[in-house]
């Protein structure tokens, strides 16, 4: 199930963006992707005056900004838009992601006509706005996170798959003590009283014998 969120920034309040600035960032989190887009623009917004401030931006939000705010990207000059998607994929912590984005800064009537550029993917199909890519810059909190959870889950298969193993050998013992067979390939066992005869097919050591 999908669920998206959307939020309008007032970048004035960024110390390094200039003024006016503006970015409408969204995020549509699935089961196994979460896509985030952010679009900065120096043109004005109808909505404007619903735009807040970074101090009340949510932390992914805030992320999405970054890499304008560290000088990765320019700020668009006037009459300009940047945009940049980045797809975090795993379960059930994202643990990899890639990036793709406008090659530079275009204007609002020719954004189709921007070439779209990728990094930190392995490019498997690629459209006007859109790339799907096999991932391989490493999230390493979702990554540590991953690992420790697949790690105690296969612990406790395999401790689980360990008891039941032991109980139906146990178990088998039982049967073949009552029947009068060997332990090992199920001979029978009878006229052979002995306790620790071995057994005449497989040379089995016979503890139950008689």
């Amino acid at each position: 199930m999908a669920a998206v969120s959307k939020w309008t920034v007032d970048c004035a309040s960024l110390n390094t963006a200039p003024a006016p600035t503006y970015a409408v960032v969204w995020r549509n989190h699935q089961n196994f992707t979460t896509e985030t887009e952010a679009c900065v623009t120096a043109w004005p917004l109808q909505n404007e005056s619903s735009a807040v401030d970074r101090a009340d931006l949510p932390q992914w939000c805030s992320d999405a900004l970054q890499p304008w705010e560290q000088g990765e990207r320019h700020w668009p000059a006037a009459g300009y838009c940047d945009w940049l998607v980045t797809i975090e994929v795993g379960w059930p912590w994202r643990a990899l992601a890639y990036r793709f984005s406008t090659e530079s800064a275009f204007q609002r009537e020719s954004w189709n006509s921007s070439p779209i550029v990728s990094e930190f993917g392995i490019e498997l199909k690629r459209s006007n706005a859109d790339v799907i890519a096999l991932p391989y810059l490493p999230l390493w909190p979702g990554m540590l996170m991953n690992a420790t959870s697949f790690g105690l889950g296969w612990l406790v298969l395999s401790g689980l798959y360990r008891v039941a193993c032991q109980r139906r050998v146990i178990a088998w013992r039982k049967e073949a003590a009552r029947r009068r067979v060997c332990e090992s390939c199920g001979y029978s066992l009878n006229g052979i009283d002995s306790v620790n005869s071995v057994c005449p097919e497989c040379g089995w050591c016979c503890k139950h014998a008689e």
